[in-house]
């Protein structure tokens, strides 16, 4: 019982041994299908209003380079049409169509190429490198600090909390890990939990949506490996109050 109050709580506890049972009841269960169905219904509904040529299958014949061209050009537009007025929180970081248009031009110079293989791509393994140091110097690493290129902001997530896991093992011998973070960080640290074995804590928000510290010292115990803090985090905006979570 001690074991089951220090991770999720009785309550959340008790609720995620009885779900599954009661889903299987035949007015829940077709309650959830309703909704289920509604739910699917709304999504092919919205994404299939803006398309472009839909193919299902593989052209019998080769396709025109130009016309392959004049599909990409509409559907480039599609795409960019949601965000050029520059009314979009996140997704989309661009320094309007002159920068954007010269990323393409140097992406498009690497698409054949392929970072597992150093030996015949030294370029890029320099340019990797050079992104790496260039991070480890702008938080003040020392000599012996290195990195890993990653493609985006789960993926770096998912190998940060793997490499907590993973220290904790092999310096702490920390075999049952869990990491604290605020309800308001982003989903990619519930999943890394999912991933790597790491039971994940929520602590509360104050009134300024900022991660309560009261609440986030009673969660954290001996098989902590990280705490998290969000500068900022997306759903709001709001800064948790970092420099207090390092003390």
């Amino acid at each position: 019982l001690r074991w089951i109050i220090g991770r999720e709580g009785l309550k959340t506890y008790l609720i995620d041994a009885l779900a599954p049972t009661i889903r299987k009841l035949p007015p829940v269960r077709r309650k959830l299908e309703k909704e289920m169905a509604g739910t699917m219904a709304s999504l092919r509904e919205k994404f299939s209003k803006e398309l472009t040529e839909p193919r299902m299958t593989l052209p019998s014949q080769g396709v025109p380079e130009n016309d392959i061209l004049e599909l990409m050009a509409k559907r480039k537009e599609l795409d960019t049409k949601h965000w050029k007025d520059g009314k979009i929180t996140g997704a989309v970081y661009h320094g309007e169509e002159k920068h954007y248009d010269f990323i393409s031009q140097v992406f498009g110079k690497w698409g054949f190429t392929n970072p597992l293989h150093p030996a015949i791509h030294p370029a890029l393994r320099q340019m990797d490198s050079e992104v790496v140091q260039m991070v480890v110097n702008m938080y003040n690493g020392g000599p012996e600090c290195c990195g890993a290129f990653t493609t985006g902001g789960t993926e770096s997530i998912l190998m940060a909390i793997k490499a907590y896991r993973d220290w904790a093992r092999a310096e702490k011998g920390i075999v049952d890990p869990n990491i604290v973070i605020c309800n308001t960080a982003h989903a990619a640290f519930d999943k890394a939990g999912k991933y790597f074995g790491v039971f994940v804590k929520h602590a509360r928000t104050n009134e300024a949506m900022e991660i309560d510290l009261k609440h986030l010292k009673s969660l954290i115990d001996g098989n902590t490996i990280a705490i998290v803090g969000s500068c900022c985090q997306y759903a709001h905006g709001t800064i948790d109050p970092i420099e207090d979570m390092a003390k």
